[in-house]
């Protein structure tokens, strides 16, 4: 699969060639939790068949190289961590933007723990972030990669991904259906074409276009 970086202010370059399959593994289990990951849990990710300190070493050496060939894409500074090391987990720093990663935390801000959209102090720009969040899901989180390796830990953050997706476009539609009616019908439309057979959703479709 293709890796498409991004230094600031910059066109998307392609790396994938400057990393090996193991690397842009690492690179996909990192983007794809929302959570820093515990060195152990990334070792079952990206290492499942390799055990004891071998493991370990083999993860440290392909983080390093993995560093090394984003700092030069980004062409930043050679103190400047990308990814780093904090109480036994890995994670992004600040300097990187991960659409997977802002998709959620814009999303807690927004939405209840049932994904109703929250009004709060601003009801529109609620409704105006969560539609963000929203438009950042372009498909299938990390589509294509299980065909590189084995990422059977992938269909779990895959599905969770998808599932609150549908559930933000028809909390959004409903939030939208009185005011405007023809975005709710995009969100449910939408909705829909990610579960093309979820009935409830065709249903709630049907009914929107009767009372509009």
């Amino acid at each position: 699969r293709r890796v498409l970086f991004r230094s600031p202010g910059q066109p998307l370059q392609e790396i994938t060639g400057r990393l090996s399959p193991t690397q842009r593994l690492i690179l996909a289990a990192l983007a794809a939790s929302t959570e820093p990951l515990h060195t152990e849990t990334l070792l079952g990710m990206c290492f499942p068949h390799t055990t004891g300190s071998d493991g370990t070493h083999r993860m440290h050496s392909h983080l390093t190289r993995l560093r090394a060939v984003l700092r030069a894409a980004t062409d930043t500074d050679p103190t400047t961590r990308l990814i780093a090391h904090t109480a036994e987990r890995y994670h992004f720093t600040d300097a990187c933007w991960v659409d997977n990663h802002t998709l959620h935390a814009q999303l807690r801000t927004t939405t209840t723990s049932t994904g109703s959209v929250t009004g709060g102090a601003d009801p529109e720009q609620a409704v105006r972030q969560a539609g963000a969040a929203f438009a950042l899901y372009r498909g299938p989180l990390l589509a294509g990669l299980e065909h590189d390796t084995d990422t059977d830990w992938l269909d779990p953050h895959r599905e969770h991904t998808l599932r609150t997706m549908i559930d933000l476009a028809r909390h959004l539609a409903d939030h939208l259906a009185a005011t405007n009616p023809a975005q709710a019908a995009t969100y449910l439309g939408a909705a829909l074409h990610l579960d093309p057979l979820n009935d409830d959703t065709a249903r709630h479709l049907i009914s929107h276009h009767l009372a509009h």
